[in-house]
């Protein structure tokens, strides 16, 4: 969950703004885990990449089923304990899975995989993923639109 405090917003009112937009000068990252950083274009306007940073799988799933927008570039953002480096990493990312956890069957967990190879498991239970179950794929960059 990102947050901010109101002295944060940014009152001015750019000829880019869309209806319900509000602009902020920075915003705090809540917890420690993984997020996305997206690119993405608008049909209406190819010229104008925009970047938002998503919380969820599921959110850039919704947004790449969007006719109105092309997805240009997605990287992963995941911190040291889940990339096992210690600091904070943006990566490139390919695909994202969804599968469920063995246990508790209603809980998801999700395999994202690098532009490498890599795959990063973000699992509630720290399940392994040979152990996910009914695993599909939700995202992929190379797939068409």
């Amino acid at each position: 969950m990102f947050s901010t405090l109101i002295e944060n917003e940014l009152r001015f009112i750019p000829t880019c703004r869309e209806d319900g937009e509000l602009f902020w000068s920075s915003v705090t990252l809540e917890f420690n885990k993984i997020f996305l950083h997206v690119t993405y274009q608008k049909a209406t306007d190819p010229e104008l990449q925009r970047t938002i940073l998503l919380l969820a799988a599921e959110q850039l799933e919704r947004l790449s089923c969007s006719d109105e927008v092309e997805i240009v570039e997605v990287n992963l953002i995941s911190p040291g304990f889940i990339n096992k480096t210690g600091k904070w990493l943006l990566e490139p990312l390919s695909k994202i899975h969804v599968g469920l956890e063995p246990v508790d069957h209603l809980q998801e967990a999700f395999i994202y995989q690098m532009d490498d190879g890599q795959k990063y498991i973000d699992s509630a239970l720290d399940t392994e993923e040979k152990n996910i179950r009914e695993i599909n794929c939700i995202f992929d960059i190379k797939a068409p639109p």
